[in-house]
This record gives structure tokens, sequence and C-alpha cells, in this order.
């Protein structure tokens, strides 16, 4: 944990100033606060190593953005945000001191004013970002009917393939029949199946002769305690300073595990994985907890855990190729744009 330094300290007044507070990942809250506000914390260390950035923990009070703060004073907005954002995005706190906040953050931010207001002075700040960082133009999100929602980890492959014939009977607009979690035979072991499923590659025709695309869910960069890969190839994961892995939380009644995507024999285990769902005809890719690809902790090539986890999804756009549709879950927002549709 880098210490921090302070950056500003502007005059607000308490009845009327207001904070945007940006998350790291996509389930972290993200918000707009009174300055005398304290915003969510997590419950317990689960929440924080699965919903916050578990690297930082934010202070008792005030404001912690990753990447991102803004402060309305009701006159004029200051947005603090990270001088890169991909490879290093620093935490950004705010304290309410004596009618003033102050800003500070433990790498560098960038500062900008606006009259425009909050939403104006955001979308301006996105806007340019978003130019940097090279996105291209959004392509459309098909329409998705996704097993999760129903059947969680216990879905069949009876399960799929009987929506799949409702979807057909009811004339449904559905673009992709995507196969949530319960496929795999554990979580981090991605080459072989549960017991309620006999084969993908049937499945996946039946949906492509049905005339809709496939689609997949995939946790890559999270491994279990129950895992072969945990088993069997320890060097694969991130490492603490105790040489222990380092923990992701717990989930699915196991410990859960962030991969060392640096790996040689990981990279080629995901290259292995996306290869052979793509063969079989999946061109939607829902990958989720993908903060555990840039959990800190030591590596095996020793490079910065967000260029780690950007290298890693890059990997994988390059497996499933750019006509493929890549939905990311659980994923460090600022370091992921320009990788995911």
């Amino acid at each position: 944990m880098l210490p921090f330094s302070d950056v500003a300290e502007i005059p607000v007044d308490a009845g009327r100033a207001r904070v945007y507070e940006h998350g790291w990942q996509s389930w972290s809250p993200s918000g707009t606060y009174p300055v005398s506000a304290t915003t969510p914390r997590p419950p317990h260390d689960n929440r924080r190593r699965m919903s916050y950035r578990a690297e930082t923990p934010a202070p008792l009070t005030g404001f912690q953005g990753e990447g991102l703060l803004a402060v309305d004073t009701g006159g004029r907005v200051h947005v603090f945000a990270a001088s890169d954002g991909l490879e290093q995005v620093p935490s950004i706190r705010g304290s309410l001191v004596d009618g003033r906040l102050r800003v500070s953050a433990d790498g560098p931010v960038v500062q900008a004013t606006s009259d425009r207001g909050l939403d104006a002075a955001l979308a301006t700040w996105a806007d340019g970002f978003a130019a940097r960082a090279g996105t291209g133009a959004f392509r459309p999100a098909p329409t998705a009917w996704c097993s999760w929602y129903h059947y969680y980890t216990a879905v069949t492959e009876h399960d799929v393939l009987e929506n799949l014939d409702a979807i057909g009977s009811a004339e449904l607009p559905v673009d992709v029949v995507q196969l949530d979690d319960g496929w795999e035979s554990e979580i981090g072991d991605w080459l072989t199946l549960s017991t309620r499923f006999s084969t993908l590659d049937g499945v996946v025709g039946r949906i492509r002769a049905a005339g809709r695309r496939a689609g997949i869910w995939v946790a890559p960069f999270l491994v279990g305690a129950r895992s072969e890969v945990f088993r069997n190839h320890p060097d694969w994961l991130i490492g603490g300073p105790d040489g222990q892995p380092v923990s992701a939380g717990h989930n699915w009644g196991q410990d859960v595990y962030g991969l060392d995507v640096t790996h040689p024999g990981s990279q080629d285990y995901l290259r292995r994985t996306f290869g052979w769902l793509a063969s079989l005809g999946i061109d939607y890719f829902k990958i989720d907890f993908t903060y555990a690809g840039a959990l800190a902790g030591s590596r095996h090539s020793g490079v910065p855990a967000l260029r780690a986890y950007r290298d890693a999804v890059t990997l994988i756009r390059g497996v499933i190729g750019p006509d493929a549709y890549l939905l990311g879950c659980g994923a460090p927002i600022l370091p992921s744009v320009g990788l995911f549709d």
C-alpha cells in the first residue's frame, strides 16, 4: 500500500456540496453522496475481497474513489482522475475537515474543473478517457437468454435444451442462448464438464441449428481450492508475501484464488480453454470474477498487476477472435476500458 499525498483542499458548503465516488470493479458501489457522508464499506472480509479493492481498504470515514473522484460544490465541479487509469489506478480519498474537503491520492492524478454540472463534467472526463484508451465504436449488444437467473449453478444440459425449444416455440427475439456457471467440473477446471452435462459440442450444435448464437460463462482468472489446477499447479497462482496464494474470497463453498496470468503454463491453459470453446462454435463469452486477475501480489513475470490483467484479457480476445462478443463481469472498471464489448 503506497502512502497518500495531499492533492487539493476545496472549500465546501456542507449543506450543498456532493461527492461522486467511483468504485473499483463492477460489483463495487459507485454513487454521489452528501459531502458530510461516509460511503458504503464492506460488511466483512469476504465482501471486501470480492467487491472492493482488497489491497487498499478505505478509511473509516469519508470517500475513496478508485481512479476517479469528483466534488460538486454547487457552483463548480472538481474532477480528480488517474493520470493513466489503465495500468496505474490510484485510490483517491476525500475527507471533510473544518469546512474544506481534503483530497489525497496514492498515485498520480490530474484535476479538471467545470461549471456545467456534475453529470456533464463526468461525461467530458469519460469521453477523454475512452479516447485515450483507444476505444472504437460500440457494437450493439445481442439479446441473450442466460441460464443463471433461474437455474444458478444447478443448470443441466436438459434445462438449456428445454429453454432453447421454448424460445423457438414462443418465437422470442433471443439472439444468444448463454450457458452460465454450472457446466464446468470445478471452478478453475475449464476443460472438463460437470456430471450434469454429457457434452458441450451437442448443446452448442443444437443452439446453432436453431439459428441462434451460443454463449458461455467462464471465470478464467479464478481457481478454486477443490480444482485440479489448484492441486497440480500451485505455481500458476498469484503469490503473497508469505508465499501462499493470494485469496480472492470464499465462494462455492471453498476458498478461491487468483490465477497468475503471466505464467507460461497458465497462459497456455487459457489458450487451450478458449480455443476449445471457440472451436465448438461459441462466439459470446461472459468472463466473470475478472478482478481476480488484477489482485495485488507476486507474479511469474514480475509485471504490475494491472498490466498483467490487461494482457490476459487481450490474450483471450486474441484466441476468440475480433468478431466474438466479450462481456466482462466483476471487472476492474478503468483498466477494462477498451478490452470488452
